[in-house]
């Protein structure tokens, strides 16, 4: 599903401040002015109203207008968004769950890292799997203990991966619990671990 749907799909389910988003993320030049100061500062900013819609649209009924959501969050790469797309890794679908494991990685927020360590057991190896790679991205040393046990786990992609995370916190010294996920060398290595076959060691 395209982000035009998505909109599409947001203008008729979501509230009035998505449907100004809306229109903002279709028409980005567009921009809020006041004549002063003062209502200048108290208009949202482009960027935030889009944001603001891709957030309430995180819980549409449609599990595919919630993970192109989640995706054009994490393109966005505001950080607001981290708690709201942390909710959804306790979603139905566990497409969004993976989805969503994997936004919380390229975000870099640390305050992820504890949601993520609480579903390290979900049911679905390409969640376990996204989890895995989320916390490797997110530096999350704290997440050692967890990912150590991961290394035992059923599925051998899951296991690939959790020794994959544990050498890249290993890697940095000086990690305190999150990263720099867009300075990665490859800037979307999740791809090959969230799908249905083995992840990349």
């Amino acid at each position: 599903m395209t982000p035009l749907t998505v909109f599409f799909r947001t203008l008729t389910r979501s509230s009035a401040i998505c449907i100004g988003a809306a229109a903002i993320f279709l028409h980005p030049s567009l921009e809020w002015r006041g004549e002063s100061r003062a209502t200048v500062g108290a208009l949202q900013a482009p960027r935030e109203a889009a944001v603001d819609g891709l957030i309430a649209a995180l819980k549409d009924t449609d599990a595919a207008v919630r993970r192109q959501a989640v995706a054009a969050l994490a393109e966005l790469d505001n950080r607001r968004a981290a708690a709201p797309i942390a909710a959804l890794l306790k979603d139905d679908d566990a497409a969004v769950r993976a989805t969503a494991a994997n936004a919380l990685g390229e975000l870099g927020d640390e305050t992820s890292v504890d949601p993520l360590i609480a579903a390290m057991n979900d049911k679905s190896p390409s969640v376990r799997r996204a989890i895995v790679h989320a916390l490797g991205e997110l530096q999350a040393s704290k997440a050692l203990d967890a990912l150590t046990r991961a290394l035992k786990d059923e599925d051998v992609g899951v296991r690939r991966a959790a020794a994959s995370a544990i050498a890249e916190i290993g890697s940095d010294g000086n990690s305190v619990g999150h990263a720099h996920p867009h300075t990665h060398p490859h800037p979307h290595p999740h791809l090959a671990i969230a799908g249905s076959g083995g992840a990349r060691p």
